[in-house]
């Protein structure tokens, strides 16, 4: 397992340092401070998870060009948090006004900016109870709503701020994008094929 630890530098920017340390995560202060915790940072995917993904990504992003109400992202986006920690979602989004209220900061690494909208997709090993942690983490530092999706199980598990979790069984459901991507409804059975 590959461990990243990013340190900060006087200008403002990173110095990486990869060590092997299994099962670790990290964790950057906006002050350069690593800290550590369990889990893993890349989660990878089996082709099958990797094509729900895209689909996913395709849907929100065809969404957003029609409303233009924000920015859509997907893996390769690393947010920075107000606790420190780092978010790396399978696919996301940033409503227009929390991403222009940064600027120019959107463009590096150490900017805090936190999606209102978030999906991860858990594999057959994915830790459950650490992914909970994380997801209520997420919602109290500004996320307004995320999907963690497990496709083996068929599950999707719904974190929204100031309500309950919700679990879905099965992918006949489709699921509504509420007062956070207003207009945006996705339809599971689009992951059954």
């Amino acid at each position: 397992m590959l461990s990243l630890f990013l340190h900060a530098d006087d200008s403002g920017g990173y110095n990486v340092e990869l060590k092997l340390k299994d099962g670790q995560d990290v964790r950057v202060s906006g002050k350069g401070e690593v800290k550590e915790l369990s889990g893993r940072l890349f989660e990878p995917s089996a082709p099958y998870d990797s094509r729900l993904k895209g689909i996913l990504l395709a849907r929100l992003f065809r969404w957003n060009e029609w409303v233009n109400l924000g920015e859509v992202f997907d893996s390769s986006a690393r947010f920075l948090l107000p606790d420190g920690s780092l978010l790396e979602p399978a696919v996301s989004w940033v409503s227009r006004l929390r991403y222009e209220a940064i600027g120019a900061m959107a463009m590096q690494l150490n900017a805090v900016l936190v999606p209102e909208f978030l999906a991860v997709f858990l594999g057959n090993e994915g830790d459950r109870e650490a992914t909970q942690k994380r997801m209520h983490s997420y919602i109290a530092q500004g996320v307004k709503m995320a999907w963690v999706i497990i496709p083996s199980q068929k599950t999707m598990i719904i974190y929204r701020e100031g309500a309950d979790v919700e679990i879905q069984i099965g992918f006949e459901h489709e699921l509504s994008g509420g007062e956070v991507l207003p207009g945006f409804r996705f339809d599971l059975k689009e992951f059954a094929g």
